[in-house]
């Protein structure tokens, strides 16, 4: 198999070595680096996943990945830029022989490049999109307003999900060109400028219809690409980080910082704290997670997955290290440690004042002892107000036992919402968003979380006793908390496996589908009843369930008077410090 090279050739290397010295000037500026853009194009980078026959460079799936990882690793925005590309090229190729798809690898072969946007950031009304064919003087037309145009300022091709002239929604693809298509560089979100993800307008843009698919066919092949294609980002920001990292350690005696492994690793990710910290100006928190997942802790090195114990001890060591770093300044730290140790001062932390929050989530006796020692904030998942009563009072009398104050920890339970102008209408919301996930996504998520296999079960049933009880018992696997609140929930209520779904979808999290007045009713009675903080709300969209909350939720809950009307100056630790 030919590397990366081979495939795309020195140009690739020399795009990457580009991007490493443009990429922060991108950012600052906002000014996209098409001329990279353009370099990677001309490599093949587009159509790297087609068959040579096809025009292609017959690359696997593992080579484009690893392709993004390390474009990644030299400009995360431009890496990202592609991922509608990479996802519609891996649809037409999983597609059946047709002429649809012979047109469409031939024009990735040309090299298109393909964008478009999905998000409507003017909401989606009754679960439906804003964006609508129609027709005018006999020609069908595309108009709306489409947000998150990943990719958008540098492809050929738009796809956009509307609702077609029958009622059904639809996937149309029209040329970059077209009249009517007015693309807005306004994207200032999360950083990243060269993601191209800004605002798109569509008035009466022609549409051909042999360039329009039904919504339902839209699907198979697509499935797990979306989440491929962000990982290998990520990935490619950890290695990034790493090499960025290397070279601090390497002018590592300026700092006192020792040098090897073990100092990259643990001064590699705290440095990265450190300048996030800076850059958002102190509005940034760090959820330091004790994973379950024996694939994320892969990712640190770590071959077999330590148990609940040793991650928290871990969790401890590495938490002090950095709180201890933050606070010693130009004079460094000299500790030792079972797993972490630290020879060495913090660069940079003292360029905004105080430290980043620290939101912890763990609900095991353990977990909650972390979060006295260490938290700021508590991210909890209880659904009962009395269960979460309970747990607040564990996390304080915790933080008591490590000498803070009993109000040291806020407390912030997970809450996912589905807004609507009546429940009704957030009941079919959710379900049209539902049934576009795939039908056992739900029912896998739900499986992990107990322990057992429930394909096969019978979903108007409840859960049978055993694998109840086993759940019960089992102390490996999924979240501790997730699995307690869960069983909780089923021995009490009984639901059948189908009303635990469509209540649980696949978050574990409780679950409201309301108006906006139902939502603030059950915000404000937990708060009320000493059972929350605050909330860390989950939304079914975005950026529309955003917009929706942000316009409906929050200005009822402000006339409640629980939520602020305008903002202090300060860091984002002062906000969970203040009443």
């Amino acid at each position: 198999m030919p590397d990366l090279g081979d495939l795309l050739g020195p140009g690739f290397d020399e795009v990457l070595a580009e991007l490493v010295v443009i990429s922060v000037d991108s950012d600052r500026t906002g000014s996209l680096p098409r001329r990279a853009f353009a370099a990677l194009r001309s490599a093949g980078f587009g159509r790297m996943r087609l068959p040579v026959d096809d025009g292609g460079l017959g690359a696997s799936v593992p080579q484009l990945l690893d392709a993004i990882r390390r474009l990644a690793a030299a400009d995360s925005g431009i890496a990202q830029s592609w991922r509608t590309h990479v996802i519609a090229t891996e649809r037409h190729l999983a597609s059946a022989a047709s002429p649809t798809r012979t047109r469409w690898l031939r024009r990735i072969a040309d090299g298109a490049i393909l964008g478009g946007g999905w998000s409507e950031a003017d909401g989606s009304g009754a679960a439906r999109f804003t964006t609508r064919l129609e027709r005018f003087d006999g020609r069908l037309t595309l108009s709306g307003r489409k947000f998150y145009s990943t990719g958008s300022a540098y492809a050929d091709w738009l796809e956009y999900s509307a609702v077609g002239e029958d009622g059904r929604d639809v996937v149309v693809a029209v040329p970059a060109t077209a009249p009517g298509i007015t693309i807005l560089d306004d994207w200032d979100g999360f950083g990243q400028r060269a993601t191209a993800s800004g605002t798109t307008i569509l008035d009466t843009v022609p549409v051909d219809e042999g360039d329009l698919v039904p919504f339902s066919d839209f699907g198979p092949g697509t499935g797990g690409w979306q989440q491929a294609t962000l990982l290998a980002v990520l990935a490619g920001i950890a290695e990034g980080a790493r090499q960025r990292a290397a070279a601090l350690v390497g002018d590592s005696e300026r700092r006192g910082v020792a040098t090897g492994l073990h100092a990259l690793e643990t001064f590699g990710r705290i440095s990265a704290l450190a300048a996030v910290h800076a850059a958002t100006g102190g509005r940034f928190a760090w959820n330091a997670v004790t994973t379950w997942d024996v694939e994320a802790v892969r990712n640190f090195g770590i071959a077999e997955l330590p148990e609940r114990e040793e991650r928290y001890a871990r969790a401890e060591e590495f938490v002090r290290a950095v709180l201890d770093l933050w606070a010693a300044g130009d004079e460094g730290v000299h500790r030792g440690g079972r797993f972490v140790r630290v020879d060495g001062a913090l660069a940079g932390a003292d360029r905004v004042p105080g430290r980043p929050a620290v939101l912890q989530a763990g609900g095991s006796a353990p977990g909650q002892r972390l979060a006295g020692l260490v938290a700021d904030a508590v991210f909890s998942i209880e659904h009962d107000p009395a269960e979460a009563q309970l747990h607040r009072r564990q996390v304080a009398e915790q933080a008591v036992l490590a000498g803070r104050g009993a109000d040291a920890v806020r407390i912030y339970p997970g809450l996912a919402i589905v807004i609507g102008s009546t429940e009704r209408e957030a009941w079919e919301r959710f379900e049209h968003w539902e049934h576009q996930a795939p039908p056992t996504y739900s029912l896998n998520e739900l499986s992990k979380a107990l322990g057992a296999d429930l394909g096969d079960a019978d979903l108007d049933a409840p859960v049978p006793a055993a694998v109840v009880d086993a759940a019960e018992q089992e102390g490996k696997g999924w979240s501790t908390g997730y699995r307690r609140v869960l069983v909780r929930r089923i021995r009490t209520e009984r639901p059948t496996i189908r009303a635990l779904l469509r209540d649980f979808g696949g978050y574990g999290q409780r679950f409201v589908a309301g108006t906006p007045e139902a939502i603030a009713d059950s915000m404000e009675a937990w708060f009320r009843a000493g059972a929350a903080d605050g909330f860390n709300v989950m939304l079914d969209l975005f950026p529309s369930g955003l917009v929706d909350f942000v316009d409906q939720v929050v200005p009822e809950l402000q006339r409640r008077g629980l939520f602020r009307t305008e903002y202090a100056d300060g860091t984002l630790l002062d906000r969970f410090r203040s009443p």
